[in-house]
């Protein structure tokens, strides 16, 4: 810390100082200034299954989250360079964010030897952000710690937001036999807020593969 030996912590009488030689006194601003954090967070998860027939379900999952924080700073007017300005900032923050799935799997076999099985399914996910900051200065109570009119710095006081949002639909199939030969394609479609306008979705395809595994008896 850049803070000459003859920088006094405490006057004589005992009592702290605030500004000595243009160096800020660490201790008196760890006691004096705040900076303090809120946070409330909720969680919500669902889970359904739903079995339709002996080869056929269905599952649907979804799940929400809610945070807010919010920040409370405050520095008094014994911290200043002449004890006459206090300052402070306020600032609430929201994070809402939820997706959703839902897929059927499809698991049949013929015969003893032929498994066929299959997946279809679509996803949706979005989440938003969003930001409210004020600052002040001299505000004529330094107990309360909120921003008033008369007090705002409107050049440090702004709101933001940011949101985007995924969707997919997605698919897969394939064909076993006897569990040595396999053949399996799959397909999807992406679509995101963060795509150019003109190409706000995406196809991904994999081509039919085909393969063949050795059954090892140990």
């Amino acid at each position: 810390m850049d803070r000459p030996a003859y920088s006094l912590i405490y006057y004589p009488d005992g009592s702290l100082t605030s500004y000595v030689g243009s160096k800020r006194n660490p201790i008196a601003n760890a006691l004096y200034e705040q900076n303090i954090d809120e946070t409330y967070s909720g969680q919500f998860n669902n889970q359904l299954d739903y079995q339709l027939r002996n080869d056929l379900k269905l599952t649907t999952l979804f799940n929400a989250r809610l945070d807010n924080l919010q920040n409370t700073g405050f520095s008094p007017r014994f911290l200043s360079a002449n004890k006459d300005q206090n300052s402070g900032s306020n600032e609430f923050t929201k994070t809402f964010s939820w997706e959703f799935q839902a897929f059927a799997n499809y698991n049949k076999t013929f015969a003893q030897d032929h498994n066929v099985y299959a997946l279809l399914g679509f996803s949706a996910d979005r989440r938003r952000f969003d930001r409210f900051h004020s600052e002040y200065l001299n505000s004529v109570n330094e107990e309360v710690l909120v921003t008033f009119p008369d007090y705002l710095t409107s050049s440090k006081t702004y709101t933001s937001a940011t949101a985007n949002a995924t969707a997919s639909l997605f698919s897969r199939i394939g064909y076993n036999y006897k569990s040595r030969y396999l053949l399996q394609a799959s397909y999807r479609r992406d679509g995101s807020s963060r795509f150019g306008p003109s190409n706000k979705w995406g196809i991904f395809s994999r081509d039919p593969l085909l393969g063949v595994f050795r059954t090892k008896i140990l």
